[in-house]
Formats: structure tokens, C-alpha cells, sequence
């Protein structure tokens, strides 16, 4: 099988218009199946070559080096942003955006979603990152996720086998879709707490920035570390942590290896001040192993 044996797949794609942070290198290789049938062949292509395999959703949680990244990278198209109901039960494509999720579910008078309202991304990046807000976390309404491995084979995983925790998952290969169980609820109750939610997130920085930059550590906010070590305003090249919010960073340039080297530095800085290692939460594609590490 040749590249032009499949009919989304190119060659030396752009990567950075695909993020929040809108710079970062090319994808060796980029396809966007539409259906189960085209992603199985995107599959087959990448495992005949033994191509690392990643999966981008909107791009709100991913700092592509400028050197870009080896391999296949999947967007999921069409035939993956299907949303349906059985009762409680809400099965949802991968590819479905989070704000059209909380709409559904607002709409049909379901709660349990709303909490995440104004999340930006798609439900699949939201699995394997466990996205949460106001103390509630896509995990805890998972049912299954249903997820086709690099060999092709097609798994249903319990919310047990996924292995949620904060800010993390066990999910691996592409996340496809998940049945999610909902509660019963008021639909205008859903919708208030909804614009709540939105609202909430409007304190946030705004501009070219991926949200969320380190996790919190446990007992403490990441935050606040960073503020506490004289951070905001700190730059490297056109990469700024914002004066606004700490734990974002804001990029100004066409540069992701900035991005990286002010992570570095920030970690570098809490670390030797507070004695506390920051876990990124964003996720970084094409680096080297060792880009964020800090000397204990």
C-alpha cells in the first residue's frame, strides 16, 4: 500500500494552524478518516511502515516541536462526530467537539456535563487527558470508550480498564467514541450552570495559549507556585507566561521550541524555590525526551 492508496493521507502537513498555539513543525504523514472503514486503512498503512501513530483533536492541549513529528497523525473526520441516546445513556464520537456534547445533554435534559462547559477540544482529547472544571472530570460519566489499537483491532475498555486519574488515562491507540451515563435533569437547571461555567472560564487568558500549562500538584495549585516564584511576565524568545494567570503561556512568535524552553524554565524555577517538580499537562510532540528536565 502507497501513500495515494489512501484518500486523506498527505505528506508534510503543517501541524502548527491545527493548535491553539498556532506554530510548531510538520506531520511526517496526515489523514483525516471519515469512517471506521478509511481509519482501519490509515492503520494498516502506518503499522506495513512502523509509524509512531498520534491523534490530534482541535489542538488545545499540544506544543508540536518546530522540528515537527516522525509518523502518522490522525484527525478524525465526520463519520466519528455522532451523538446518540438511549435513556440515561449518551454515545458520543470522538470527534465531537465538548461544546456540542454539553449542548446535547443540556438540551435533553440530562446533567453531569455542564460543569464542563467552555472546555475547548473534542470528547476524545478530553478522555485521554481526563478534562476536568469546577470539580467535575469527564471520567467519572464514562460507561465504556471504545478504542481501535495500532494493530486494528477494536476494543470496548470499562471506566475501570481506562485508568482515569487527574488530568491523566490509560488510553492508548485511537479513541473512537464513548457511552457515557448521565443523570436526569432540568434543562433550563443545565443550561444556567452551563453559562456558569463559560462565564467562569472568561477570567483565563485569551490568545495563542493551549490553557493549563503544568497540573496542580496534589494539595496545591501550579498556579500559584509559579506567581509565588516571580514568573509572571517571564519570556523566552516570543514565549511569555501571562501577567494575568501564571500557569498560562502565551505565544507570540512562530516558535514552539520558545514555548518549551520557557516550560523548562518555569519548572527549573519552581523547583529550586518550592522543592516541587511541575508535571506538564500539555502534551509535547516531537521534543526531545529531555526538554523539560530538571536537575534534582
Amino acid at each position: 500500500m502507497t501513500a495515494t492508496d489512501v484518500g486523506s493521507l498527505r505528506k508534510r502537513v503543517p501541524l502548527g494552524p491545527l493548535t491553539s498555539y498556532r506554530c510548531g513543525g510538520e506531520a511526517e504523514y496526515f489523514a483525516r478518516p471519515e469512517d471506521a472503514a478509511e481509519l482501519a486503512e490509515l492503520l494498516r498503512f502506518a503499522a506495513e511502515r512502523s509509524l509512531p501513530l498520534r491523534v490530534l483533536g482541535r489542538g488545545t492541549n499540544v506544543l508540536v516541536s518546530d522540528a515537527g513529528v516522525e509518523g502518522l497523525v490522525l484527525s478524525l473526520g465526520e463519520g466519528f462526530r455522532r451523538i446518540e441516546r438511549d435513556g440515561r445513556l449518551v454515545r458520543a464520537g470522538a470527534a465531537v467537539s465538548m461544546g456540542m456534547l454539553v449542548r446535547f445533554a443540556v438540551t435533553n435534559g440530562l446533567g453531569g456535563l455542564a460543569p464542563l462547559a467552555g472546555i475547548p477540544g473534542t470528547l476524545g482529547g478530553a478522555l485521554v487527558g481526563n478534562a476536568g472544571s469546577g470539580g467535575a472530570e469527564i471520567g467519572a460519566l464514562v460507561e465504556s470508550v471504545t478504542v481501535v489499537t495500532p494493530e486494528g483491532a477494536v476494543r470496548e475498555l470499562s471506566a475501570a480498564e481506562c485508568g482515569f486519574g487527574y488530568r491523566r488515562s490509560s488510553l492508548s491507540g485511537v479513541v473512537v467514541s464513548a457511552l457515557l451515563r448521565l443523570r436526569p435533569s432540568d434543562a433550563e437547571t443545565e443550561a444556567a450552570s452551563a453559562r456558569a461555567a463559560v462565564l467562569d472560564r472568561r477570567r483565563f487568558p485569551r490568545g495563542r495559549t493551549a490553557g493549563s500549562v503544568f497540573k496542580n500538584p496534589p494539595g496545591c495549585s501550579a498556579a500559584a507556585l509559579l506567581d509565588a516564584a516571580g514568573l509572571k511576565g517571564a519570556s523566552v524568545g516570543g514565549a511569555v507566561v501571562s501577567g494575568r494567570h501564571a500557569n498560562f503561556i502565551i505565544c507570540r512568535s512562530e516558535s514552539a521550541d520558545d514555548v518549551a524552553r520557557l516550560m523548562a524554565a518555569c519548572r527549573r524555577a519552581v523547583f529550586e524555590r518550592f522543592g516541587v517538580l511541575l508535571e506538564p499537562e500539555i502534551r509535547l510532540w516531537g521534543f526531545p525526551p529531555d526538554i523539560l528536565e530538571v536537575k534534582t
